[in-house]
């Protein structure tokens, strides 16, 4: 009687494919929440660059040239630019760490799918359940 190979290395690729797709559902939680903080904080300081610029152009300095203007809203808003930035920045490493893990599911998958493509086309893969015909004679 033939007993089925035991296939450690399909095993290993199906932990492998469970423990992305855990962590998977993980970096998503994380990227909704850090997506949402990127976006208020891009908002926040987009108003505060408007809020600004407009503050400047009605200041006592009203003859000023465009780019001391923008330097002055730049000195201002400076901070905040570079919090919304590093907010974006979290967002988009947590998305590149989501791929990676979309990959890995998918070389898993793949993996899997040559495994069984190679154990199907084995012929011990599928012994013949029948006595021979005619008395011994195939």
């Amino acid at each position: 009687m033939l007993t089925p190979p035991c296939n450690t290395q399909a095993n290993e690729y199906i932990d492998k494919m469970f423990a992305a797709l855990s962590t998977l559902g993980t970096l998503n939680e994380l990227y909704r929440t850090e997506l949402g903080d990127a976006i208020n904080k891009s908002a926040a300081f987009k108003l505060l660059y408007a809020t600004v610029l407009i503050e400047e152009k009605a200041g006592p300095d009203v003859k000023v040239t465009v780019d001391e203007l923008k330097a002055k809203v730049t000195k201002r808003v400076n901070a905040a630019e570079k919090v919304a930035d590093i907010a974006e920045a979290l967002s988009k490493g947590t998305r590149e760490a989501m791929e990676l893990q979309k990959e890995t599911i998918g070389a898993c998958q793949s993996a899997l799918a040559y495994a069984k493509a190679e154990l199907e086309a084995t012929p011990n893969a599928n012994p013949p359940n029948h006595e021979p015909l005619f008395g011994g004679v195939t």
